[in-house]
């Protein structure tokens, strides 16, 4: 469990690094704000920096932030400002708390302007006494079943008309394997880093290099469509 929210030195900090960062692989800066102009201020700022945009509408220790699942006519009119406000892909990080909402009306919303890129999903809202803001977000292998089933649904609801990324209850080479099979485009993980290690990317890499000669050089989005 953490509570960490997201306390940081602020937007022109982080285009003061940004801007002497070098990179050789593509850059996702991730976005989360208070409010939809402020969302839009920062995604304007910062995506000259990066190869895509994340933008975050589902921290569970961010009050704001956690709050605008449930609100999808909001998130409606806040996609449509992040997407005037950079021509770089765009991705949406979904919470696990609101299928609901996700499935009915935000990933709808994505698509309608045209934001393809979904990552399902975050770390879970929990409340606990041992927290110092009492509640915070619940991470780990405990999110995992969830997190194959929705990436599952997620393909067979909106079909190839969306990329998914995979997040949530990562922490082995096979469960990285079976989400990229099962219909997401890449996965990500944090909590992983902490509990496995800093080489669980290596064995992931290894095991989709095991995987693809298994099956005869096919491409990881042939291994997902069938």
């Amino acid at each position: 469990m953490n509570c960490n929210g997201f306390k940081n030195p602020g937007l022109e900090v982080y285009r003061r690094v940004f801007r002497n960062l070098p990179h050789d692989v593509p850059l996702i800066v991730a976005v989360a704000g208070e409010s939809i102009d402020e969302y839009a201020t920062l995604v304007e700022g910062l995506s000259p920096f990066g190869d895509l945009v994340e933008v975050n509408i589902s921290s569970p220790n961010t009050r704001l932030v956690y709050e605008l699942s449930s609100k999808p006519d909001q998130v409606r009119r806040l996609l449509k400002a992040v997407r005037a406000a950079t021509e770089k892909p765009l991705i949406v990080k979904l919470s696990p708390d609101f299928d609901a909402n996700n499935y009915t009306a935000i990933v709808p919303a994505a698509l309608e302007n045209g934001i393809t890129i979904i990552n399902y999903g975050n770390t879970r809202r929990v409340t606990a006494p041992e927290l110092s803001q009492g509640s915070g977000g619940l991470s780990g292998p405990a999110l995992y079943a969830n997190t194959l089933a929705n990436v599952r649904r997620l393909r067979k609801e909106f079909g190839e008309t969306i990329e998914i990324i995979a997040t949530g209850g990562i922490d082995s080479a096979e469960k990285a394997v079976q989400l990229l099979e099962s219909g997401a485009a890449a996965v990500s993980y944090f909590t992983a880093f902490i509990t496995v290690g800093p080489t669980l990317p290596r064995r992931i890499c290894e095991a989709i290099v095991k995987r693809l000669a298994a099956t005869g050089g096919r491409s990881v989005a042939d291994l997902r469509r069938t």
